[in-house]
């Protein structure tokens, strides 16, 4: 299924700080550990599943949400910011 964005474009976007939220999978019994970012690109919103472990963050998929993006609009750009700033130079993707 194409999705008309790359990891490459999530990245971009998370160093560029335009990560909304962070919150924790919903369905942490069956995820555990993993967490996910709304990030604002391309006026959208995609939800970016990962886990983190102390070297790296691992970007499991790229999913474009209709229902965040509803739920975010708000601020100047479009989407309420409240992201956290991050190191994020240890990124890997789950792209094989």
């Amino acid at each position: 299924m194409q999705r008309g964005i790359t990891f490459e474009e999530v990245m971009f976007h998370m160093q560029a700080d335009d990560i909304i939220e962070t919150f924790d999978h919903p369905n942490q019994e069956r995820y555990p550990g993993q967490r996910i970012h709304a990030i604002a690109i391309k006026n959208y919103v995609y939800l970016v599943p990962f886990v983190e472990s102390e070297n790296e963050v691992f970007l499991k998929t790229i999913i474009p949400s209709r229902k965040a993006a509803k739920q975010y609009k708000g601020a100047k750009n479009g989407y309420t910011r409240y992201g956290r700033e991050r190191d994020i130079g240890s990124l890997r993707t789950g792209r094989t």
